[in-house]
């Protein structure tokens, strides 16, 4: 990966930690993972296990590779996989597994996220 790449690939997670500010204590960008190249991108995201992709476009298996790669990430701390993710130029997106999605959900409805 050249240095261009990386560099817009940090700014994507630098971005989509600010975007998340107002839902969690302190979300971090995880330096262990660039590191390893492996992991979750964020820290501080719990129960998220959260995986950046920002490319000129997006295609489906790019954000498929991403959530496989949050799935091998998740631990007892980080639960939930997902992907975040954007084109040059658009908006950004989130993709999770269903199941996860409604248990997420069902949680937050029966409060427990408060």
């Amino acid at each position: 990966m050249g240095k261009k790449s990386r560099t817009k690939g940090q700014q994507y997670e630098i971005e989509v930690r600010d975007a998340l500010r107002d839902l969690f204590n302190d979300p971090q960008r995880n330096l262990d993972q660039v590191r390893e190249k492996e992991g979750r991108d964020l820290d501080g995201t719990q129960p998220l296990t959260v995986q950046c992709k920002r490319r000129k476009r997006v295609a489906m298996g790019t954000v498929m590779a991403g959530l496989q790669e949050a799935i091998e990430s998740c631990d007892n701390e980080y639960t939930t996989p997902c992907v975040v993710f954007r084109s040059d130029f658009g908006v950004s997106h989130i993709t999770f597994v269903l199941d996860d999605f409604v248990a997420l959900l069902y949680d937050y409805m029966n409060g427990g996220y408060e």
